[in-house]
């Protein structure tokens, strides 16, 4: 039953979300149900730790990122067509080149899928990664100037440290204030935020 759940907890998102968490969970071989102890991520690092190879060459992404643009673009105008304000953000990472061993240490992903998880599998670099991220972010920036519509760079805004991610690209608590005052700055700036914002100070 899940009459003892708060109110968010019982509508139709939250089931689902549940629901779906349990699917990936048996997918993923039970790895998943280890989280709440933090093994989880003890396991998937080590998964990554004892790599065969770190694959130096990204995969041709050329068909993921036209198919990329085409969401972008139908998430535009359909929010266009709601008269809605768009706004894009790019994806912030740990990756980069030049990691000192703290930092790898804390990577898990780039390997196969949760469910295919092996000692000695191959993985691809962070410099790889890095470069599969940038491409994505690349295309998020070109389709907002193309359009003309609002993209927050928080890719850029997100510095790539320890400070702000505990691993590839979920954020610390500095990490999350970061990226939350970044969106909140940008969406002050225009209507009709403008106005409560304006409002607030008087």
């Amino acid at each position: 039953s899940e009459e003892h759940l708060p109110w968010y907890s019982r509508n139709f998102i939250s089931r689902t979300s549940r629901r779906l968490g349990t699917v990936s969970s048996e997918r993923a071989g039970g790895l998943a149900s280890m989280d709440g102890a933090g093994d989880f991520m003890k396991t998937v690092r080590g998964y990554r730790k004892s790599a065969s190879v770190y694959k130096p060459e990204l995969p041709d992404l050329s068909r993921a990122l036209v198919n990329y643009k085409k969401r972008l673009e139908q998430i535009i105008d359909i929010g266009s067509a709601a008269g809605v304000r768009v706004i894009f953000l790019t994806q912030p990472s740990l990756w980069r080149a030049g990691l000192d061993q703290a930092e790898l240490d804390l990577l898990w992903m780039g390997g196969p899928p949760l469910n295919r998880l092996a000692d000695s599998a191959s993985y691809y670099s962070v410099e790889v990664l890095a470069g599969a991220m940038k491409a994505f972010n690349d295309t998020v920036l070109e389709v907002c100037e193309s359009r003309g519509v609002e993209c927050i760079d928080t890719a850029t805004a997100v510095p790539r440290d320890l400070k702000f991610f505990y691993d590839d690209a979920h954020f610390t608590e500095e990490g999350a204030e970061r990226m939350a005052l970044t969106v909140a700055n940008q969406l002050l700036k225009s209507e009709p935020l403008t106005r409560a914002s304006k409002r607030g100070n008087e």
